[in-house]
């Protein structure tokens, strides 16, 4: 074996075993698996440590509670046909209160808020289906509001002038407006809301049984009464709803007989 062969092994060797006690060096300061702080730059903190954990992905945010609204000389109870206590329950055979229960939920809600009952929408389901509101795959006659309010003791009359005007003069005097829409921002076939006040800029604020992002937002007349339904009866497709004017009693004579 030559020198230089010879030479060239010792140095391997020696490199061998400065590598080896180095790194024996190395781990009695350094913990395994954790670098040297000094090779991170101080602009660049070490990162922190990730847990590895699994998280349930939320369920959409249902209203589940019964919000009270102000009203033109009321409180309004609002209920949402997609509450989960009774959006899968049926209205009819087959239908279910959230794909189909905009009449219910508004009856529910004029009944509870003017009178001394509270019927929320299951409730009011079974008995507009009993009562003949009920209509397959479509939703509800439009009966339900004249006939059903009349039922649980409240007036409901038709209104032939929809203008603003005649709108406010409603609300002023304590009643709640019914309108059926036809297809725009609430639907894209019927559906039933409430004109339940006015804004101190004119707009109008609603209940909608079908959004309660609707029913937090004011919106202008325009925008409502362009959006009617034209195809209606019963007296469609507004309503003023209220109670029954107080009855006045007779007057008798006291005076006795001579």
């Amino acid at each position: 074996m030559s020198k230089a062969i010879k030479k060239m092994m010792h140095a391997a060797g020696f490199l061998f075993l400065f590598c080896f006690f180095s790194c024996i060096a190395f781990r009695e300061f350094v913990p395994l698996f954790e670098p040297p702080a000094f090779l991170f730059r101080p602009s660049e903190p070490p990162p922190p440590p990730v847990a590895s954990v699994e998280f349930e992905t939320p369920e959409p945010a249902e209203p589940t509670g019964d919000l009270l609204l102000p009203a033109a000389g009321h409180t309004l109870i609002y209920y949402n046909q997609h509450d989960v206590r009774w959006a899968t329950k049926n209205y009819g055979p087959h239908n279910s209160i959230s794909s189909y229960g905009c009449g219910p939920t508004v009856l529910s809600i004029l009944v509870s808020s003017l009178t001394e009952s509270s019927v929320p929408p299951d409730q009011m389901a079974a008995w507009c289906y009993r009562n003949g509101f009920f209509s397959q795959n479509s939703g509800s006659y439009h009966s339900i509001i004249p006939e059903g309010a009349a039922a649980w003791g409240l007036v409901a009359e038709s209104m032939t002038d929809l203008s603003y005007k005649s709108i406010i003069q409603e609300l002023y005097e304590g009643k709640i407006v019914v309108m059926l829409m036809g297809s725009g921002h609430f639907t894209s076939s019927g559906h039933f809301i409430i004109i339940r006040s006015v804004t101190l800029e004119g707009q109008l604020l609603i209940a909608d049984p079908n959004s309660l992002e609707n029913t937090q937002i004011p919106w202008d007349y325009e925008t409502i009464v362009s959006e009617l339904k034209r195809t209606y009866d019963a007296g469609g497709p507004a309503w003023s709803v209220g109670l029954p004017p107080p009855s006045v009693p007779l007057e008798t004579d006291e005076t006795e007989t001579p």
